[in-house]
């Protein structure tokens, strides 16, 4: 069997998902990898929690001009330009996959949509289309967007015989109304424990993810500043990866403006995030229509007490609270200041309530799931 994926190496949480697809895979067939460059099966252990190393399975990567490409994107600064290569990148990994297809039982993709030399199954993250609006230079990017679907072989008449899985309830709604219908298997959110008893975590708000610009960080910021009028104690800190140098370095200035109650935490062992995330009541994720929220997931499998937008995926995550989901900013506060306000003990019940609830995105149940999706897929095509 073959895995196409990008990378399984951090951050982000499609990697993570390709990261347990093949720890779900691994041992139970005869699994081999295809990424963009090579990974290392320890480094992968230590941040997604796998146990890949025990159970090597063979290692393909894209040839040459996929390597040149992101060493070139790098160079270039081309995030920062607005402009970026991830769809060639995407092109070249699902041209050798179809290369490479005839030579397994079966292809299986976190990549999104997929078409291989015969259906296999693709993990579908956002319902987004093959082809994207670009927000700028539409006409050239479209016609760069064609130049990829030909080079890797995409089409929708491809993807759609493939079996599809997706990450909630919500995207699989919007894969509906675009004629693709599809089986959730929730993301492998892994438990980071019970973390200290409520009476003894600070009071903190904790972000978790990527420092990229659709998490809204500065608004985050803002919320926070303005919860703190009534609640002079609290503090905001940021845990994740900059994958946006730039961004990141504005959002520290920002930071820094508003005096020492802000801080950040980059790049953190697994067991560092740990005991953050067991030191803290509340979290926040303000992106909207976000599919899922692995990082909402992780935070509410720790205890935390998660401040949404309603919309996407999120709703599902912290089951559909009232208490926690937020239309607009002014809205957040509003919410924020009313249930960090109410006694410690509501607070503590709910948060004991939404972890146990949470307990159902686990890494046991993802891998279970997957097995099952595989084996079922399989006999039907011999059936």
């Amino acid at each position: 069997m073959l895995l196409v994926h990008g990378t399984l190496d951090s951050p982000g949480g499609g990697n993570a998902v390709g990261a347990w697809i093949a720890q779900a895979l691994a041992g139970a067939v005869r699994l081999e990898v295809l990424t963009e460059r090579p990974w290392s099966p320890d480094a992968v252990d230590a941040f997604w929690g796998t146990s890949l190393a025990r159970t090597p399975a063979r290692q393909h990567v894209v040839p040459m001009p996929g390597s040149l490409l992101l060493r070139l994107r790098r160079q270039l600064n081309i995030e920062r330009a607005g402009m970026r290569f991830d769809r060639l990148r995407l092109a070249l990994v699902l041209r050798e996959a179809r290369r490479l297809g005839p030579g397994v039982d079966l292809c299986i993709t976190a990549e999104n949509f997929a078409a291989f030399d015969r259906p296999g199954i693709q993990y579908v993250h956002y319902p987004a289309t093959l082809r994207p609006e670009p927000v700028a230079a539409a006409p050239l990017m479209r016609r760069y967007y064609d130049a990829c679907d030909v080079l890797s072989g995409l089409t929708w008449e491809g993807a759609a015989r493939n079996l599809t899985l997706t990450n909630s309830q919500w995207t699989a709604r919007r894969l509906r109304a675009m004629g693709v219908e599809s089986r959730v298997v929730y993301p492998p959110v892994f438990d980071p424990g019970p973390g200290a008893p409520w009476h003894e975590r600070d009071e903190a708000v904790l972000c978790l993810g990527r420092y990229h610009p659709t998490k809204r960080m500065e608004a985050i910021m803002e919320m926070a500043a303005r919860v703190r009028d009534s609640h002079p104690g609290l503090t905001l800190r940021f845990i994740g990866s900059s994958v946006d140098p730039h961004y990141t370095k504005k959002m520290r200035a920002l930071a820094d403006a508003r005096g020492g109650w802000i801080t950040f935490h980059e790049d953190l062992s697994r067991s560092a995030l740990v005991t953050m995330l067991g030191r803290a009541r509340y979290g926040i994720h303000a992106m909207a229509d976000e599919h899922f929220g692995m990082a909402p997931a992780e935070m509410t499998r720790a205890g935390l007490l998660v401040f949404c937008h309603r919309s996407g995926g999120l709703v599902e995550v912290v089951d559909g609270e009232e208490r926690l989901l937020w239309d607009d900013d002014a809205d957040a506060v509003a919410r924020m200041q009313a249930l960090i306000g109410a006694p410690a003990d509501v607070q503590a019940g709910l948060s004991e309530r939404l972890r146990a609830f949470a307990a159902r995105f686990s890494e046991e149940r993802f891998c279970r799931e997957l097995r099952e999706t595989v084996h079922e897929f399989a006999i039907s095509r011999i059936l």
